[in-house]
């Protein structure tokens, strides 16, 4: 199996391409918790660091309500290479009514399609990849090269010692372990980030044998 390279978050500014006419599409349709925080460390290391192309974060209209300090980082910094925007009231309100994980999933990679194919990404990076491997994992593409950032995988706690999981833990993390193998060979998955190292480490491993 050839797996997707796979790299810790805080080596993702040296894994995007450096040619001047990127475009890269960050699809972040979160207002919560850790989201808005990160965005804003992304865009200020994106114009501190003068990185090439375009950044277009696609959130929520509620989004621009809920953080105007995060929306205008931008103009405070390099407004003319990194953009916000806002998906459409309907769009919000049939991801914030979907009944299942399931369904927010394949509303989440239609979303993620959408606006991929019409600000023409050359790449696009999932800010919250947990939510919405299950299209990757059936196969389905996507218009540009699509990354994710994975936050929580729970697969390798039984070897950090000292970690007794119930059985609905057993099938989480047999269940993390074939998504992982399985969205990492679809054409258009490209890179893997992940604020684990002990979570990397276990799936270059799986890289190597598997080679």
């Amino acid at each position: 199996m050839a797996m997707s390279s796979l790299r810790t978050a805080t080596e993702a500014g040296g894994a995007i391409d450096s040619t001047r006419d990127r475009r890269l599409m960050l699809f972040a349709p979160w207002c919560f918790g850790h989201h808005p925080i990160y965005l804003g460390h992304l865009i200020r290391h994106w114009c501190e660091q003068e990185l090439p192309g375009t950044l277009e974060i696609v959130v929520l209209p509620a989004f621009l309500q809920a953080h105007p300090d995060v929306v205008n980082l931008p103009a405070a910094y390099c407004s003319s290479s990194v953009r916000f925007v806002a998906m459409t009231d309907r769009e919000q309100a049939d991801l914030e009514t979907k009944d299942s994980g399931l369904e927010r999933a394949f509303q989440q990679y239609h979303l993620i399609c959408k606006y991929a194919q019409s600000l023409q990404a050359t790449q696009a990076l999932v800010m919250f990849f947990d939510s919405c491997q299950i299209p990757l994992v059936l196969g389905l593409l996507s218009p540009c090269p699509l990354s994710g950032l994975y936050f929580r995988p729970t697969f390798h706690y039984a070897q950090l010692g000292g970690y007794a999981p119930g059985w609905k833990e057993r099938v989480q993390q047999w269940r993390e372990k074939i998504f992982c193998r399985e969205f990492c060979k679809n054409a258009s998955f490209r890179t893997l980030f992940c604020l684990d190292p002990f979570a990397t480490d276990l799936i270059r491993g799986w890289d190597q044998s598997s080679s």
